[in-house]
């Protein structure tokens, strides 16, 4: 899709190169931003590798410059019409979206950042790259189905599978979660950086364990009682939040 900034317009375009092939004499195809001024014919690539989005805002171009086999590792610049002012506001992203013209939000590829709450949240900051808050924790649930690559924002809440969420400033891990689906309305259990439980519609919400710390994990729930891993070490705890024990 072309986008007009000023007296110039961006595209994106499938482009062949050898560069970064296994194979010298093996052309690799990957998708390159470029920009032509308006009233020419002549395009010129304006990242160094791939990209595979970028959006416009406030007259400015805002685009990640990523791998060339794959999206991921990007580099978020941003850069005024003319191209001068160039300017590197983030490393390591996967992608990233522009909200109302005043937020980035974006997830970085957490393969290279490393395990932990900070490298698996959705971030936002300012459209200068001021500003940095954690928005939302990633969700860990059997019932709750969310990609940490595969998100939409929208008025406030971030869109997954079957369930959105509502976004913080910054997030506290306690915000309000609700299912596509309320169904009966029964309990669901789930982690952020917390053990939670909640109704499917986000009421009666209620924190079974509040230690704040990405290593959680719900290996079952299994007569009125959750047994979950922490920091390496297993519990088990009442549905209700009590008779909390350790395991191993």
């Amino acid at each position: 899709m072309k986008k007009k900034v000023g007296n110039w317009t961006y595209f994106i375009y499938n482009t062949e190169d050898t560069i970064g092939s296994k194979y010298a004499d093996k052309p690799i195809y990957y998708p390159a931003l470029y920009r032509y001024k308006n009233g020419t014919n002549i395009a010129r690539k304006v990242n160094e590798q791939a990209c595979y989005t970028y959006t416009v805002s406030k007259n400015c171009v805002y685009y990640l410059d990523s791998t060339l086999s794959v999206q991921s590792h990007g580099y978020l610049y941003v850069a005024r019409p003319d191209g001068k002012s160039q300017r590197l506001l983030d490393i390591e992203l996967y992608d990233f979206q522009i909200v109302d013209d005043k937020y980035i939000y974006y997830v970085y590829c957490f393969d290279t950042t490393g395990v932990g709450i900070e490298g698996h949240a959705l971030h936002r900051m300012n459209l200068d790259g001021s500003n940095e808050i954690i928005a939302a924790y990633e969700v860990s649930s059997d019932i709750l189905k969310c990609s940490h690559f595969d998100y939409k924002i929208k008025k406030g809440w971030v869109y997954y599978k079957n369930f959105k969420m509502e976004l913080g400033n910054p997030a506290s891990g306690l915000e309000k979660i609700v299912m596509n689906d309320i169904g009966d309305n029964d309990w669901i259990y789930y982690i952020t950086n917390q053990l939670i439980k909640a109704k499917k519609d986000g009421s009666q919400r209620v924190v079974l364990d509040g230690e704040d710390t990405f290593d959680y994990e719900i290996e079952k729930v299994e007569d009125k009682y959750i047994y979950y891993r922490k920091n390496g070490i297993t519990y088990k705890i009442g549905v209700d939040g009590n008779n909390k024990e350790i395991l191993e």
